[in-house]
């Protein structure tokens, strides 16, 4: 009998490890979320990127994953002021190779001198977890 609830209890832990991992793409796309904003006063576009846990984007400099990138197309009269500013990440080991990744929620932002009609943005993200990566995406944002 003793043995049974030991059977019992592993087969219900293993269940709950199982059913927490996240193994396919389509497991990530329900974990992250991508909006943007434009504020016309300090005239800043902002991407806001939402990472649930267990979660990493690429941070600029990462040799194998796609890294977050943001580009403004000047037309219409924008311009950009700088370049945009994205988190830097960590160095972490996922599997034998060392990363750099951006956990958590964050944010690029663009300092932009606006134009006269509206422009295009275009946000470029991969998202993994360390069992499986999204194939990366591009996000089309319309800014005025």
């Amino acid at each position: 009998m003793r043995h049974f609830f030991i059977y019992l209890l592993l087969s219900f832990l293993s269940s709950c490890t199982k059913n927490s991992s996240i193994t396919t793409s389509q497991d990530l796309e329900k974990l992250y979320s991508v909006n943007h904003s434009y504020n016309k006063d300090s005239q800043v576009l902002s991407i806001h990127i939402k990472l649930g846990k267990g979660i990493h984007a690429y941070a600029p400099g990462e040799a194998i994953g796609k890294a977050v990138k943001l580009e403004v197309l000047e037309q219409n009269g924008w311009q950009k002021i700088g370049d945009a500013s994205i988190p830097a990440g960590k160095i972490k080991k996922i599997g034998d190779i060392n990363s750099i990744i951006i956990e958590n929620d964050f944010m690029v932002t663009q300092s932009l001198k606006p134009g006269n009609n509206p422009t295009t943005a275009k946000f470029y993200l991969q998202v993994c977890s360390n069992d499986t990566c999204g194939m990366p995406k591009v996000y089309d944002f319309i800014v005025k």
